[in-house]
């Protein structure tokens, strides 16, 4: 007899259901799912009515500590990933190792917000490639790895993508707030520097800001080496 569709507990989802265990080449599965230690996906009951109950895109599978999965069939958004307790979103990639799946859309997002977060991705460190980065980026992974499951046979052409987009939104990132807060033009200095972004480290904005004014001086130089130049001749 098929079982009927259950729910969970505490989470704004939607309608969700049981689906068969996981392939062997995401490596979250458990044996022995009788173990009490192994945590398993919450207990069912209390979503709000006025989520949607279907949704005609491709489901979103969640993998539980204890290899069991499940499927949400209607909406699922970022804020909903950290209320899985336990759970991981089940995300499939290509050959290349990049994910191909409605999941990648929350990926996405998740690594937008790593990317603007001065625990993961300080900064003040100048360049993506210094030494410095490292211990940041090993914990980017971590970090992505608690949240989604990913097929271990490309898991490290998915990691160096991930790094890759981390990257991108973290220079995004740092053109958006240049633009937005670097107006050197029409404040001071000091002002530019006790006027820093809300979400910003304050030690982290000053290293910026002195990054930006070393270009500018840069800039300022060269044009005008430019500009004598070409009165000398």
């Amino acid at each position: 007899m098929a079982t009927r569709p259950r729910r969970i507990r505490n989470l704004n989802l939607p309608q969700v259901e049981d689906v068969e265990p996981a392939k062997d080449e995401h490596d979250n599965s458990v044996e022995n799912d009788s173990n009490e230690n192994v945590q398993g996906p919450p207990d069912i009951d209390g979503l709000l009515a006025r989520m949607p109950r279907y949704h005609p895109r491709s489901p979103i599978k969640i993998i539980w500590p204890n290899g069991e999965v499940r499927q949400v069939l209607g909406d699922f958004t970022i804020s909903n990933l950290l209320q899985l307790e336990g759970g991981k979103v089940i995300v499939g990639t290509d050959e290349n190792g990049v994910p191909n799946e409605r999941s990648a859309s929350i990926l996405g997002q998740h690594l937008g917000q790593i990317a603007e977060k001065p625990s993961l991705a300080p900064l003040h460190i100048q360049r993506w490639d210094n030494a410095l980065f490292k211990t940041h980026k090993e914990q980017m992974i971590k970090d992505v790895e608690e949240k989604f499951d990913f097929p271990r046979s490309t898991i490290q052409l998915t990691r160096d993508w991930i790094l890759r987009t981390v990257n991108n939104r973290w220079r995004a990132y740092k053109s958006k707030l240049k633009k937005q807060y670097f107006n050197p033009e029409e404040r001071s200095l000091d002002e530019i520097i006790k006027g820093k972004p809300p979400t910003v480290n304050e030690h982290q904005w000053r290293a910026l800001v002195g990054f930006w004014c070393q270009e500018a001086h840069k800039l300022t130089s060269v044009y005008t080496t430019m500009i004598s130049n070409s009165k000398a001749t």
